[in-house]
């Protein structure tokens, strides 16, 4: 009987905590949405009002386009993504046909160790995404999940400014 109890116990605890953790991550896996149409946003980030949009379903002017890296000028939002203890989204500005800069619209804060994380792996983050031109960036150590949700909030903006 005693060992009924604690197999029954043990089975009572791991679904409690499979449910608990499953409810601290939203309950969602992170995913990268297609691209349906390109979307340039202007606008400040952060400014108390949201940015204005203009959804655009033909194709911008020849001269917008750049042949040689893919890349159409413009500044592109990705969504937010759950990153565990916050959420990521950036914003990444083609110029040129370049990435020439990324700016983070959120990312995790509320946490003392968060903000001592982020605060480094934010610039570390931008800058490789620069450099490399793309979402594909090393992990930042201590910043696993800020890392994974940067580079899919990023992929998917840069999703949006490919030819």
């Amino acid at each position: 009987m005693k060992k009924f109890t604690a197999s029954i116990s043990l089975i009572v605890a791991f679904t409690f905590y499979a449910l608990l953790a499953s409810t601290r991550s939203g309950g969602q896996q992170i995913s990268v949405p297609a691209p349906v149409a390109s979307v340039p946003v202007t606008g400040a980030a952060n400014s108390g009002s949201a940015p204005a949009s203009t959804n655009t379903l033909s194709s911008p002017p020849a001269s917008s386009n750049s042949s040689a890296t893919g890349m159409k000028n413009g500044v592109y939002t990705g969504p937010v993504v759950n990153a565990y203890y916050g959420n990521v989204q950036v914003q990444a500005t083609i110029s040129g046909g370049k990435l020439t800069d990324v700016a983070f619209l959120q990312y995790p804060t509320d946490r003392r160790t968060s903000q001592q994380i982020n605060s480094r792996a934010t610039v570390q983050l931008k800058s490789e995404a620069i450099q490399s031109q793309s979402a594909k960036v090393d992990m930042v150590s201590g910043a696993t999940e800020t890392s994974t949700a940067f580079k899919a909030s990023l992929g998917a903006a840069l999703a949006q400014a490919s030819i």
